[in-house]
């Protein structure tokens, strides 16, 4: 006689039990996993936004903290400069006539200053292209080195790149206003500007010992105009101007140039006056 088996109910039960707590743990714990990493990536895309911030504030606070030194340093007496002064470079002697030519993107070009205005501001050909600066090489009217068609720009008050007298750590500051009226657009340009110090470079013209100058210039303007600009010249006194020039931009692209060759006008003509 076959004896049927019952099951056992309370086993089964207790195993089912088992596997849904089981289930619930193991998802319990996934999520628990998923909300900690999403957690962590929360917290860490916080801190990153976080020193973006930092590093935004404290450009920020570097830049009104240059243009504070570069007023305090202007606002002083000549007489307190002693450390800033040091192997200071004085304003340079332009003369009508004076020719310096550069190799530019690869190609020889005259610098030269073709006249003198009422108010002793200069005329000058720039490889090509006819610019106005002040009696120190800051330009009062500027056109495009690479974009030959493009018109010129103006400033009412010299766009300072050339602070005389120049000496290794001197620094400074200016907010410019510029407009080009042939394409009814104007803004304003930022700049700051330190000498770094003295170096030796060598160019076509020779070697010379030389004060790098290192320049950027932020650039808005109506109608979206923007640009960023970096410069760094190498300047020497016995040739009044710089031996060797590196200009980046954003609209306008590279353009180096070295000095080849320096041919002063006769010295007996008088210089443009200094103020």
């Amino acid at each position: 006689m076959t004896r049927e088996i019952e099951p056992d109910w309370t086993a089964f039960s207790l195993r089912r039990r088992n596997e849904r707590g089981v289930r619930r743990r193991t998802e319990g714990i996934f999520q628990t996993e998923f909300f900690r990493r999403a957690l962590l990536a929360h917290f860490v895309a916080a801190i990153v936004l976080g020193c973006v911030g930092c590093a935004d504030d404290r450009t920020g606070h570097e830049l009104s903290a240059a243009v504070a030194r570069a007023s305090s340093l202007s606002d002083r007496p000549t007489s307190t400069l002693s450390d800033v002064e040091t192997e200071a470079v004085t304003p340079p002697e332009i003369r009508v006539g004076d020719v310096w030519t550069d190799r530019v993107l690869g190609v020889n070009k005259e610098f030269k200053v073709e006249s003198v205005t009422d108010d002793g501001n200069f005329i000058v050909d720039e490889w090509g292209n006819r610019i106005v600066t002040d009696k120190n090489w800051n330009l009062l009217t500027y056109r495009s080195v690479t974009f030959a068609d493009t018109p010129p720009t103006n400033w009412k008050k010299p766009l300072i790149w050339f602070k005389f007298p120049l000496a290794p750590g001197k620094i400074w500051a200016q907010s410019a206003h510029w407009e080009t009226p042939a394409l009814d657009v104007a803004g304003t340009e930022e700049v700051r500007a330190k000498a770094i110090g003295w170096e030796r470079v060598t160019v076509p013209a020779g070697t010379y010992k030389a004060l790098r100058v290192e320049i950027r210039d932020r650039i808005i303007g109506t109608g979206g105009v923007y640009d960023l600009i970096t410069l760094t010249y190498w300047y020497v006194p016995d040739v009044n101007r710089f031996v060797k020039y590196s200009y980046r931009s954003v609209y306008e692209g590279a353009v180096d140039a070295e000095m080849v060759s320096y041919k002063p006008a006769p010295r007996e003509q008088p210089a443009a006056p200094q103020s």
